[in-house]
């Protein structure tokens, strides 16, 4: 039974009252101008001051993370200039493309750790919670020298908090309504509840932290009469623990377990003429083990890690009006890695990474008709192994080079080799102002997916089915990167100019139609190397320092994607963004605001170009007020304007949520 907002927000205060947390408040949201400060490690695989990075690095901080309320990945990073961040085609979830690439090219680590995909598409964002989030960092072009297969349009890592000294805490609750589109039809109803928590404890040689985020939604709908839901109901939860022992102060060992899990329902009416109300249930079940060590000695640091992930995604098909279940597709995604990483000051003054990592994964799918019964789809396996070297070299006081490779040997493919380079070259300082030229040319690639390969996409209630093809071939890319940026004492601009281009891409297309005996004429697609591409265009960022307490961020990104097989464009990627934020962070005030607008032009939905989504905007407000000490109050609205997709029309692809208010209680200790 749904409770109202305020005895929902009412009991999270009696919650809040005993509990203290870790995360930074928005009234303490307090960094250095434009994160001068902020250390990154996954441009170069070796920490960086972000603004020394010869490789362009964005980073979305803790503290906006908080001031913004973001619930999940997708949340986070969705102010980013460059990112598009799409639903997920025939699946609940989101994920991200960049510089018009899309998101199966994509690599989305925690860590540096792999995130898997949970269908032929990218990793689901909306999977990731932030409870233990330090930062997250976004590299854009092709990364595959250091990260391996399908880094070909970029990475997304998100860092996790490391134990501070003593005892730290944190937790959150809040709750939040769709108003008129609550499938309760009362729009005081909390339609989604979520909390989130984090501990870490350090003392001498040991550390320990856990933590938990549970996002909890009964779905919305457009019209509560109807059958249907838009949004899908059901429970994500996500938990860690991890534990360390410093043995000596220049070493650390580690071991760390996670899992998430999900069971969310969607009620759909299927495709005419039957027009039959289904209802899909999606299941997840992730568990994720590490275990590494770190080892700092006068000119080396090495680190050495283990990981292993175990990845379940049931999914059931069930027309309601007819007895037993009509289908059921149970596949299962076992991976696991070794891997060693050097890195060396040499004597030469240059900064060598030497690292090595072995890598396997088996897949298995087992589906079930009622008119055939369970049978055996998938039962696949691949495993590879890598070498990568990177040399930061300072050729001169102004310019600096990072030439690297990866060399991958492939069991079902052979072997590859990926080379890169990134530079800086900087320019005299003059009337307090720096600037300096940033560029990077790297080769990427991407094996086919063993679900690119085997695996079979049954959609047929909604007319179509996506088949596996096990003679497809590895896909490849050349990425350049140039950009330019001033810095002064309250503003930064950076101009980024990109192009990738891509070949032998993995695609599906039309190959016949079928007679389904439940759903009628089915048409069926089929993956292939099939497609080459472009995208190319720019990015233009600006950080304004309006005064210490307020801060204006704006960029605009140029994108020219073309089909090279057609000359037409590619579908699904609009050729202009326009992404702001303001926020309000005063030291001698307890309040602190966040608006974001978001504005995207049209995009072509379908490969010839002749059915269009129309262009959007989005506006979103969070704010937060320090009620005593570490006990803060947030609210705010998201999709303000409440701007939706036609859900009639499958060419529209503007946002599925609509407004979308909420209110909530944090308490910090750190």
């Amino acid at each position: 039974m749904n409770k109202t907002l305020s005895l929902t927000a009412a009991s999270m205060l009696s919650v809040c009252s005993t509990v203290t947390t870790a995360e930074t408040t928005q009234t303490e949201v307090k960094t250095d101008s434009f994160q001068a400060e902020t250390v990154v490690i996954t441009g170069s695989r070796t920490e960086k001051l972000l603004l020394e990075s010869p490789v362009r690095v964005e980073v979305i901080s803790r503290e906006e993370i908080v001031l913004k309320n973001a619930r999940d990945l997708s949340e986070a990073i969705k102010d980013v200039p460059g990112l598009l961040i799409k639903s997920i085609h025939g699946k609940s979830g989101s994920e991200v493309w960049m510089q018009g690439v899309d998101a199966k090219r994509v690599i989305v680590l925690i860590d540096g750790e792999r995130v898997s995909q949970s269908t032929n598409s990218g990793t689901d964002l909306t999977q990731i919670g932030l409870a233990n989030v330090e930062q997250i960092e976004i590299v854009k072009g092709a990364t595959s020298a250091l990260y391996g297969s399908n880094a070909i349009g970029g990475v997304v890592n998100v860092i996790t908090t490391d134990p501070a000294g003593g005892l730290s805490y944190t937790v959150k609750g809040d709750v939040g309504s769709y108003g008129e589109q609550n499938v309760s039809d009362n729009q005081l109803d909390a339609a989604v509840r979520s909390s989130a928590g984090w501990l870490s404890y350090k003392e001498e040689a040991f550390d320990l932290e856990f933590s938990y985020d549970v996002r909890d939604s009964d779905g919305f709908t457009t019209d509560v009469a109807t059958w249907d839901k838009q949004g899908p109901s059901g429970t994500r939860l996500n938990t860690s623990a991890e534990i360390g022992f410093s043995p000596v102060d220049n070493a650390r060992i580690f071991t760390s377990f996670a899992t998430y899990t999900e069971d969310l329902n969607t009620p759909s009416t299927g495709a005419a003429p039957a027009r039959l109300q289904t209802e899909k249930t999606e299941e997840v079940e992730r568990y994720t083990y590490r275990l590494g060590g770190d080892l700092s000695l006068e000119n080396d640091d090495i680190f050495v890690r283990y990981f292993y992930e175990d990845f379940q995604n049931p999914t059931t098909q069930d027309i309601v009006t007819n007895p037993g279940t009509e289908q059921k597709r149970v596949p299962r995604h076992i991976s696991q890695s070794l891997s060693a990483q050097i890195d060396t000051s040499t004597s030469y003054g240059t900064l060598r990474t030497f690292g090595i990592e072995y890598f396997e994964a088996e897949v298995e799918q087992d589906q079930y008709k009622v008119v055939t019964g369970w049978t055996p789809e998938v039962d696949g396996a691949r495993d590879n192994t890598s070498l990568y070297y990177q040399e930061d070299i300072y050729a001169s006081d102004s310019l600096e080079l990072l030439p690297g490779f990866r060399y991958q040997d492939d069991s079902d493919f052979g072997s590859y080799f990926s080379p890169k380079i990134n530079g800086r070259y900087d320019f005299p300082s003059s009337v307090g102002l720096d600037h300096f030229l940033r560029f990077g040319v790297g080769k990427g690639y991407r094996v086919p997916s063993l679900k690119e390969r085997y695996f079979e996409f049954d959609h047929s209630q909604h007319g179509y089915k996506v088949l596996g093809n096990p003679d497809t071939k590895p896909e490849y890319s050349n990425s350049y990167q140039l950009g330019w940026v001033l810095n002064g004492d309250s503003f930064e601009f950076d101009l980024n100019l990109f192009r990738n281009d891509l070949k032998d891409m993995i695609e599906t297309e039309f190959v016949r139609m079928e007679n389904d005996p439940t759903y009628g004429l089915v048409q069926i697609f089929e993956y292939g190397n099939i497609s080459k591409a472009r995208t190319q265009g720019a990015e233009i960022a600006t950080k304004l320092e309006l005064n210490e307490a307020t801060k204006l961020t704006a960029g605009y990104t140029y994108l020219d994607a073309k089909d090279l097989n057609t000359g037409l464009n590619l579908t699904k990627r609009p050729r202009h963004q326009i992404k702001t934020n303001l926020s309000y962070t005063p030291t001698d005030s307890p309040l602190s605001v966040s608006v974001s607008a978001r504005w995207q032009d049209k995009e072509y939905f379908d490969d010839t170009n002749s059915q269009i989504s129309p262009s959007y905007a989005e506006f979103d407000v969070s704010g937060a007020y320090k009620l005593y000490q570490d006990l803060s109050v947030f609210a705010g609205v998201n999709n303000i304007t409440n701007t939706q997709k036609d859900f009639k029309s499958s060419s529209d692809l503007r946002p599925e949520q609509g407004r979308y208010v909420f209110v909530g209680l944090r308490l910090d200790h750190f």
